[in-house]
């Protein structure tokens, strides 16, 4: 059998669908991927995946989905999988000949919790899940609550085995797209200046954006390396740590996919909209609100931010008890 998989952006949900390859594999799948060039990389040396095509997604036009297509109709797919179920996605989808089935991202459901709060009690979302049920409708056997993994490769630990200093160490990842699930730099230095203490490094990654905020924490050059390293090297030094400590973003999938245990700090979103670690992967780190969650990725008019005022004694606390319990402290 040979199957599309199409899912565009963002890096985390685009790494969760990793969590499927592995019992594609075992059902002799021939398996490709569709995904934006920036994302790409971290699948190119995958030996799961038979193909992996990238596209500009902020370029993908109207003709350019046209073109894509035309391009896709020679590939003879048995099934197509849209696992990302926006407007560029279905057209591409509707002008193709295969079987195609899209995920049900449950949007509804996540706009309805926002506005009567209780229901965050009442459903739990997890969004490989989400991804597996759509292959189940094509008869594919997936396993209950999949979870992600991303093989890194030989050269890549190579690269940057450079940067691993010689004690022991944890991440800290200070990024976030929207600023209601941002922790302060300041509290997160803080928590960085008590693993110091402790005897960890602290090393701290991200993107351009981040290079202050990780000076901040880091307290070097040497180990801050927010804009230093690609996707792929980012997930390769976070698979060396003992533990990583991020916001609701990408660096929580990355961390899972590479099996490193990850204490996740929310904020204006909420674990019941599908992205949090299993138990076995990691905590979330959150205080329950009235008002929360007050945003599905976390764009706020919110000026206060109380769901953020988190002590570093706290979020230090919760996650030694992590490495403690998983054995890597």
């Amino acid at each position: 059998m040979r199957i599309l998989i199409i899912r565009l952006s963002a890096i985390g949900d685009v790494i969760l669908t990793s969590s499927l390859f592995n019992d594609l594999n075992k059902e002799d799948t021939k398996v490709d991927l569709l995904t934006d060039k920036s994302i790409a990389t971290i699948f190119k040396e995958d030996p799961r995946l038979n193909k992996v095509m990238e596209v500009d997604k902020k370029k993908l036009s109207f003709r350019g989905i046209k073109e894509l297509a035309a391009t896709l109709k020679k590939e003879k797919y048995d099934f197509v999988f849209d696992l990302h179920a926006i407007p560029k996605t279905k057209l591409l989808t509707k002008l193709l000949p295969f079987k195609t089935i899209t995920y049900n991202k449950r949007s509804f459901l996540r706009r309805e919790i926002l506005i009567f709060k209780f229901l965050k009690r009442k459903y739990n979302l997890y969004v490989p899940e989400l991804y597996a049920e759509a292959l189940r409708k094509a008869g594919i056997k997936i396993q209950k609550n999949p979870t992600p993994y991303i093989p890194i490769p030989d050269n890549v630990e190579e690269t940057i085995s450079k940067y691993l200093p010689p004690m022991k160490f944890i991440v800290i990842a200070p990024g976030g797209k929207w600023e209601g699930k941002i922790y302060p730099p300041e509290k997160f230095k803080k928590v960085g200046d008590t693993f110091k203490k402790l005897g960890y490094a602290v090393i701290t990654v991200g993107g351009e954006e981040d290079i202050e905020a990780g000076q901040e924490i880091a307290g070097s050059d040497r180990f801050n390396l927010c804009g230093k390293l690609s996707l792929i090297e980012s997930m390769a030094v976070i698979k060396h740590a003992r533990a990583v400590i991020c916001n609701d973003s990408s660096v929580t999938h990355m961390a899972r996919a590479v099996k490193t245990k990850v204490a996740v700090i929310y904020g204006a979103t909420h674990p019941c909209f599908g992205f949090a670690p299993l138990p076995e992967e990691g905590i979330v780190i959150r205080k329950d609100l009235p008002c929360n969650p007050c945003s599905l990725h976390g764009k706020v008019r919110c000026f206060d931010r109380k769901c953020l005022d988190i002590s570093p004694k706290d979020v230090v606390k919760h996650t030694l008890e992590m490495m403690i319990k998983s054995g890597v402290d």
